[in-house]
């Protein structure tokens, strides 16, 4: 535990320190050494052992490559093209699964590193910190699913930026690494919304945003049971195999969990309100994962689906301290980021998912 939370403040160091002139490189250092800790783990995340199984299978030639064949995938015959190459290329230069982690690892990274130049870098440090304790443990172990997230920021980003022939790009690449990104694309509509629209109604927007967030809030246990029995029912036959994604489904409701919830809401709906066009679209993507979570929670199985919003807040952990002009508004929501991720860190510490973190080593050493 300790080498990992030194490399997490240790990342958090170099990104304060990229902020001031000619130190620019300091957050490359700051994601190398994420990437490090991604990449080079030994073992530490719960699927990690799954993704070595599945690359000697694929090296040995006992696992083929599907592309949106979901029952194939489902039993396990195939796996997605967009990994089984990366997987069938990378092991025939280096046998080993560290190296197509390590790989995976350096694409992420430098995905953030890309966002993260959209935003303002005074505040790279509580998006690295807020990234390395909240989002990354997933992503160590939903490898496949964070190349697709990553995509997915990517596509978003080159909407924003009306360059559509990488988008199309990107989006492609993403369903070919997992068959989720899928129905995550049917979201990226309301990314082509006019700006204008959106600033002429924007009173009314936050209205409605509020009144769902209260009525999804109060409600949250009654959408859950929902969810979860639409859930198992699409599913039919093979529910059975997707019953852990419903272990530890019970989400806290204490008043204290209350409290961090709606104010994180108040405040990304703030930057919401302040934010310039393409910084508000971003944020638009971090404020449905708030949704999300009021029902499933940050640390259950089921909630891995918000995954792909959630990430976005690399970019917002910038954008709302940077968009919040009044200082003790601003002090406050990085104060109750840095409460919020010593909380969840300290309560990940006796999750399943997160065991082998409290002997967390890499390869090396």
């Amino acid at each position: 535990m300790f080498q990992f939370v030194f490399c997490g403040l240790l990342a958090t160091f170099f990104a304060y320190i990229s902020q001031f002139k000619g130190k620019k490189h300091f957050l490359v250092l700051s994601l190398a050494v994420i990437a490090y800790i991604m990449g080079l783990q030994d073992g530490a995340a719960i699927d990690f052992s799954g993704y070595v199984k599945t690359f000697k299978d694929i090296m040995n030639g006992t696992r083929d490559a599907g592309f949106l064949n979901f029952e194939e995938r489902h039993t396990g015959g195939v796996i997605e093209i967009g990994w089984y190459t990366l997987n069938k290329v990378l092991g025939s230069i280096i046998n080993s699964y560290h190296f197509v982690s390590f790989v995976a690892s350096i694409f992420i990274c430098c995905v953030i590193y890309k966002i993260l130049k959209k935003v303002d870098s005074k505040w790279y440090w509580i998006a690295i910190l807020y990234f390395y304790f909240i989002n990354m443990q997933f992503c160590m172990s939903g490898t496949r699913q964070t190349i697709a997230m990553m995509c997915f920021i990517l596509v978003v980003l080159f909407i924003i930026e009306k360059k559509w022939k990488k988008m199309l790009f990107f989006a492609v690449l993403g369903t070919t690494f997992h068959n989720s990104f899928i129905i995550i694309l049917c979201t990226t509509p309301i990314m082509l919304i006019p700006d204008k629209i959106i600033e002429k109604h924007i009173n009314k927007i936050i209205a409605i945003a509020a009144l769902i967030y209260i009525v999804v809030l109060l409600q949250s246990e009654n959408i859950r049971q929902l969810l979860i029995v639409n859930f198992m029912s699409v599913l039919e036959e093979n529910a059975s195999d997707y019953d852990h994604y419903l272990e530890g489904m019970y989400v806290k409701t204490t008043f204290l969990n209350t409290i961090f919830r709606l104010l994180n809401f108040v405040f990304i709906l703030m930057a919401f309100y302040y934010a310039k066009a393409k910084e508000r679209k971003i944020i638009f993507l971090f404020l449905i994962s708030t949704y999300v979570t009021a029902v499933v929670g940050e640390s259950s199985d089921l909630a891995r689906i918000n995954n792909y919003y959630t990430i976005f807040s690399i970019p917002a952990m910038c954008i709302i301290p940077s968009v919040i002009k009044n200082k003790a508004i601003r002090t406050a929501f990085i104060l109750m980021t840095i409460v919020y991720i010593v909380k969840i860190s300290i309560d990940n510490t006796d999750h399943f998912l997160y065991k082998n973190y409290n002997d967390f080593h890499t390869i090396i050493f």
